[in-house]
């Protein structure tokens, strides 16, 4: 039991100060920064030959590519912490949040809901798509699902090392060897917990890696569905039952109700993911899917 209650995690939550400014820049911040901008160099590494053109000259590749590059990480960033924020505020806080709604745009005193960036994402990559069909027929909605699908486990990883150096999300109490014991916890019972941001970390990780394993064997497929199909099967049904060892989070649902708000809002991405499976296998099968 001493071994245990020695592993104690109570970090500062800030990794620095600008000068002068004395503002706070947090670990959150930073590899939630990390996470997208691993998001961006797999991204522009997938959708640069759908965007090159033979009568345009290496330069003028690169500047078209940039100018995409642009439009799309602004539209997917504005669109996944809104969603990010308005899925907390609706899924976890909004008993609160509607005798405070001036609180709702304080976002830098925390609150995204990752389900919610997820649907914000979506929102953000049909304005991306409605703004280029013309221009880019080929970067289809369920392409540029496909390519983005690939990379987002190191993103997530990052993502929950943020919530770890925050000490939120916490998990139920362990007597488990690596329990973790969070000093000044946002949220949770205190005591020796599961340290369940790691535990999605490393799941997150692999999945990361799986998904570039699949994409060198399946690259052709990028379109079809099938890599946005699998993340949203493997990652979400993973949250579902990580939920379980999670403390109840937000105030919407009951402590003690059957399920909790993770995992009623983790069912219908599963589902999602198992239509486009279904889909995607069907037209293998027929020999319909398009390489584009």
């Amino acid at each position: 039991m001493q071994f245990l209650a020695s592993f104690v995690w109570d970090p500062d939550r800030i990794f620095v100060r600008v000068p002068y400014l004395n503002f706070p820049i947090y670990w959150y911040g930073v590899l939630f920064g990390i996470g997208f901008a691993i998001e961006y160099l797999f991204l522009k590494k997938f959708v640069a030959p759908y965007l090159k053109r033979s009568t345009f000259t290496f330069e003028q590749n690169q500047q078209h590519l940039e100018k995409f590059m642009t439009h799309c990480v602004t539209i997917l960033t504005l669109c996944s912490v809104l969603g990010g924020r308005l899925g907390y505020v609706l899924f976890y806080g909004w008993p609160y949040y509607r005798e405070h709604p001036q609180d709702i745009v304080k976002i830098w005193e925390g609150g995204l809901a990752s389900h919610g960036a997820s649907i914000g994402l979506l929102a953000g990559l049909c304005l991306l798509c409605l703004s280029y069909r013309r221009k880019e027929p080929s970067l289809t909605f369920l392409t540029l699902l496909d390519m983005l699908a690939i990379p987002v486990g190191f993103t997530g990883a990052c993502i929950r090392l943020g919530n770890f150096f925050n000490q939120e999300i916490t998990g139920t109490p362990t007597s488990l060897p690596w329990g973790v014991e969070f000093l000044h916890p946002l949220d949770g019972w205190g005591g020796i917990v599961h340290p369940v941001q790691l535990y999605e970390a490393c799941f997150y990780l692999l999945l990361g890696c799986g998904m570039l394993l699949l994409a060198r064997r399946f690259k052709h497929h990028i379109g079809t569905g099938l890599f946005i199909s699998v993340l949203f099967m493997v990652m979400f049904t993973f949250r579902f039952f990580i939920e379980f060892l999670k403390v109840p989070q937000g105030e919407v649902m009951a402590q003690d109700a059957f399920l909790r708000m993770g995992q009623v809002l983790s069912l219908p991405f599963i589902l999602v993911g198992v239509i486009l499976f279904i889909r995607y296998c069907k037209k293998v099968k027929h020999g319909k899917f398009s390489a584009s």
